[in-house]
């Protein structure tokens, strides 16, 4: 989340501490002054944050330090608002999958369920796993044909899936990340955490037993048109709630509006205003790897399964790809 620079501003810190020095020094107060002092301040805090003293994002991001992994849901939705008169198709979409992510580098892996796809003709399932830090991303795939596939009055179209999906089966592709976005800040979990505890607009409020900040922003978004590559600066809105007892994230939404889609062909055509939403849910602090999965490393590697064909489209013509993982 890039901000544009700000002049700087007198430290309000060193104002107060000026102010502070210049007042006469008062009598110290009874001690029963001071414990019902202590005592009202300390309610006060129980009242709005439910029995636990306030979080600040500095504790977050202290508690998420202590772990090296974390695994969550994550809900893409994006919702195309057309003009009057105008209908969007679709007018939304949602992705949904599991994602670990590693908290001490800039490693993800992506696991999309399995789902029925092309017509009701094949099953795939799979997982990708992006990894920064060498700007490679290894994309792991089955895909199994269900029983419509074997019908003897498939249309032509239905065949020309089939023909483009193969007989199914297993396989990997190993690719390397663009040039453009291998050049973007490479960031983890607890770096976009660290952004928030930095952001000086982020608010503070109870929302039931948890506690809810929401940070607005910018972020710089690509966009590749017919005329070239153009660059804008897009309005964001980040929320992340955070249990009070743990002071780990529950919960973190991110939404972005784009006020002039890029589906436009052409600047004569009608505006949309596109609003992409990413919901991340469901959050497990080192959890257990999944089955066949012997270390954090293992679940970030680059090398595909036993029994996955490998596609390495990051070497060159003539040399030999990487045998599968024994």
């Amino acid at each position: 989340m890039s901000r544009p620079p700000v002049p700087p501003e007198p430290d309000p810190l060193d104002a107060a501490a000026a102010a502070f020095r210049a007042m006469p020094v008062p009598e110290r107060p009874a001690d029963a002054v001071v414990l019902a002092r202590l005592t009202r301040e300390s309610l006060s805090g129980v009242l709005l944050f439910g029995g636990s003293p306030p979080v600040a994002l500095a504790d977050v991001v202290k508690a998420a330090e202590r772990h090296k992994l974390v695994k969550y849901k994550m809900t893409m939705t994006t919702e195309t608002i057309p003009p009057a008169g105008i209908t969007a198709d679709p007018p939304v979409t949602t992705f949904e999958m599991v994602l670990y992510a590693d908290l001490r580098a800039p490693r993800f892996r992506h696991v999309v369920p399995e789902e029925v796809r092309g017509n009701g003709l094949f099953r795939s399932s799979g997982y990708t796993v992006t990894d920064l830090t060498r700007d490679r991303m290894l994309t792991v795939f089955a895909t199994e044909l269900t029983d419509k596939a074997a019908a003897p009055d498939l249309s032509e179209r239905d065949k020309a899936v089939l023909k483009s999906v193969g007989p199914g089966g297993k396989g990997a592709r190993l690719t390397a990340i663009p040039p453009r976005q291998a050049a973007q800040p490479k960031q983890t979990l607890l770096d976009q955490l660290r952004q928030l505890q930095d952001h000086k607009e982020a608010k503070r409020e109870p929302d039931g037993k948890l506690v809810k900040y929401t940070v607005p922003g910018k972020t710089t978004t690509e966009f590749h048109t017919a005329d070239g590559v153009t660059t804008r600066e897009l309005d964001t809105t980040t929320v992340l709630w955070v249990d009070p007892a743990t002071r780990l994230p529950v919960r973190m939404t991110t939404e972005v509006v784009d006020p002039d889609s890029p589906r436009r062909p052409n600047p004569a055509d009608p505006k949309f205003t596109t609003l992409t939403r990413t919901d991340s849910t469901d959050f497990e602090w080192d959890p257990k790897l999944p089955t066949g999965v012997k270390s954090v490393d293992d679940l970030f590697g680059l090398t595909p399964p036993a029994g996955y064909k490998l596609d390495d489209q990051t070497k060159k013509p003539g040399e030999e790809a990487a045998p599968a993982k024994p």
